[in-house]
């Protein structure tokens, strides 16, 4: 017998009993489809994630005070000093170094509020440079407040899509806070949400709108050797610490590099993918043994089948042949249809997201390798899961099995 009727009488035992087919395919179904869904969504996530950081840069250490933020004035939380920031630029590797002011503010015109993250730009020229390396190139109309500007604002992208009734322009006049400032310029769509919804403004308007004196939310330093990044954060903790007469472990400041950030955000997803997909796996267990109790099921009903195929010459490995057929082609198909499957559901749920998220890249990308892969590896659950099934159908004796 040639291995295409093989192959034709595992379609045709298949088809016979359809109902039971399709259920046991389903199971297959599901699990590929999971599995598709979540390695090209856990991708999507990761660029999604790493787009927001990739502006980073890799000389940079942020010292803020312990849950500190955009954030208004707070008497729980001791700000940072300019006290302190003279302690920071007497360590050693420091390049520059940048206090400022974060704060919540709310952006009103034409009688619509929104929110917005006041950012305040320094009065040193060098200073200012720094700050907007990830700006300079991403001003869509107008430009970028200069050191000395005063009563002007420059708006991230987010705040001029709200519903105002009428369009927002450079040299439109908005209210930050109830104050009035005119509008210097315009920044395009950034992929970081934070970056979308700044507003900056001058160091000394910021300290007037908020009464703020050097009580600065963060401070940015610049080291000059990136590869002494660890050496220079070690020497900032140790200089604020006895400062602030604090002992190890007693900080109420951190200092973060924000690359290094990046890199645990990033282990935290391959994590949270390899969980999620070892969840879609037990799918693809429960498909594997709704094959296999097929497959017994199949013997049962064709015993007579198998003793007359023994009787004519048939040998084993022919019939175990014919049901590890069998049992592939309930994984490969199972594979195919959940492999496409799960590649429509990542499409859509990409299309879902980017809609209602449209400035963070939410793109899926579904390589062929992992398509081939999942109906490969379906296929070969299928032929594990009837291997005991067909080993038991040929070794039936053909005397008992015609009886």
């Amino acid at each position: 017998m040639a291995k295409s009727d093989y192959l034709k009488l595992s379609v045709k035992s298949i088809r016979r009993r359809g109902i039971r087919s399709f259920l046991t395919i389903l199971g297959i179904f599901v699990g590929i489809a999971s599995v598709v869904a979540l390695i090209s969504l856990g991708h999507a996530l990761e660029s999604a994630v790493t787009a927001q950081f990739s502006d980073l840069e890799p000389d940079k250490l942020v010292i803020k005070n312990a849950d500190s933020g955009f954030q208004a004035e707070s008497s729980t939380i001791k700000p940072l000093s300019k006290h302190e920031v003279n302690l920071v630029e007497k360590v050693q590797g420091i390049n520059q170094v940048v206090p400022l002011y974060l704060q919540l503010g709310y952006v009103e015109f034409n009688s619509v509020k929104t929110f917005g993250g006041v950012t305040s730009i320094s009065n040193d020229k060098n200073k200012v440079d720094l700050l907007y390396r990830a700006y300079r190139d991403s001003i869509a109309d107008g430009k970028l407040i200069e050191p000395g500007d005063s009563g002007d604002v420059v708006l991230g992208s987010r705040i001029i899509e709200q519903d105002f009734g009428k369009e927002i322009h450079v040299g439109s006049k908005v209210l930050i806070n109830g104050r009035e400032f005119k509008v210097k310029g315009i920044l395009e769509p950034m992929n970081s949400v934070i970056k979308n919804r700044v507003v900056f403004m001058g160091e000394k308007d910021v300290e007037d709108l908020f009464n703020l004196d050097g009580q600065y939310t963060a401070i940015e330093v610049f080291v000059k050797d990136k590869d002494e990044m660890e050496k220079v954060t070690n020497d900032v903790e140790d200089i604020l610490r006895k400062d602030r007469d604090l002992d190890k472990g007693e900080e109420d400041f951190a200092v973060e590099a924000p690359i290094e950030a990046l890199e645990h955000i990033n282990t935290i997803l391959m994590l949270i993918r390899i969980i999620v997909i070892g969840i879609a796996a037990i799918s693809l267990l429960v498909g594997g043994i709704g094959i296999a109790n097929t497959m017994y099921a199949s013997i049962l009903e064709r015993i007579k089948e198998i003793g007359i195929m023994k009787s004519i010459g048939a040998k084993n490995s022919a019939i175990m042949r014919i049901f590890l057929y069998e049992a592939g082609l309930l994984g490969f198909n199972g594979g195919i249809f959940g492999a496409f499957f799960g590649v429509g559901l990542a499409y859509s749920l990409s299309f879902f997201a980017s809609k209602h998220f449209p400035n963070i890249p939410f793109n899926v990308a579904v390589s062929g390798s992992l398509i081939l892969g999942a109906i490969a590896f379906s296929f070969l659950i299928g032929v594990l899961s009837g291997w005991l099934p067909a080993r038991k159908a040929s070794k039936l004796n053909p005397v008992e099995a015609l009886r």
